[in-house]
């Protein structure tokens, strides 16, 4: 590489850095605006990605489009068949359909969380060269929130609505994780004050806010709290040279 063109890309790496670091300051002024405790976050890497679970999207279901009998049919072969994997009390179809989502079941919930910095992270994990991420904030009222005592059956909940899971799992825990639950699932959702309640990631920004997160505790190691999430934490680590050498953790 030519002096010239070294140059140009140390040039280019500060330009980087000092428009993370820009945007990483917007970012908790964003935060600062809403540190009530009702407030959920997503995070997206593409904000071109609908708001809209797995079970109404394109061709996730029924290759024909949505199908509302299908979805609960699949539904009911998840929870009979994935009993031999569970043992102690019988969970409620809300805890069935948590569990499902967590293990990348189509369902017709969305993950959110309470902590800004891991929808940050989801953001940003796996963003594109050419893509500009984004995450959601949503100030949760009491009117939002599904009541699971009472209102028992998920697919009869209309609208969208927020559920704070009763699942007994170390990643969920990890995440802060909530969920939306859409009826119909197949309609993309906008919060309320969308466009106010956004925050943009440049595709440029985003390799600083992943490092800037990594040194707060926000990886994969920690958010999924297993072997898969520690080790995807450390190939991001070896492919990045960044925490490395002989002392680092």
């Amino acid at each position: 590489m030519t002096d010239s063109a070294l140059t140009h890309r140390i040039n280019e790496t500060r330009q980087s850095r000092r428009e993370g670091a820009e945007c990483w300051n917007r970012f908790m002024e964003f935060l600062d605006s809403r540190e009530a405790a009702n407030c959920m976050f997503r995070g997206v890497s593409d904000i071109g990605h609908r708001l809209r679970p797995k079970s109404g999207r394109d061709n996730a279901v029924s290759p024909n489009g949505y199908d509302a009998l299908r979805e609960r049919r699949l539904f009911n072969s998840f929870k009979r068949r994935a009993r031999v994997h569970l043992s102690g009390h019988e969970p409620s179809d809300w805890e069935w359909l948590a569990l499902a989502q967590h293990h990348g079941l189509p369902t017709r919930l969305l993950d959110w969380t309470s902590n800004p910095l891991v929808a940050a992270f989801f953001a940003v994990a796996t963003q594109k060269d050419s893509a500009e991420a984004a995450v959601y904030s949503v100030r949760v009222t009491d009117r939002m929130l599904v009541d699971t005592a009472k209102e028992t059956d998920p697919f009869a909940v209309e609208g969208v609505r927020f559920v704070i899971p009763m699942v007994n799992d170390a990643r969920l825990l990890s995440q802060k994780g909530f969920f939306t639950v859409h009826n119909p699932p197949d309609a993309d959702w906008l919060p309320p004050n969308a466009e106010r309640n956004i925050f943009k990631i440049p595709a440029k920004a985003g390799g600083y806010f992943r490092r800037k997160l990594f040194y707060l505790g926000i990886d994969y190691a920690h958010i999924m709290a297993d072997l898969d999430g520690l080790c995807q934490s450390l190939e991001w680590q070896y492919r990045q040279g960044i925490a490395v050498g002989k002392v680092s953790y």
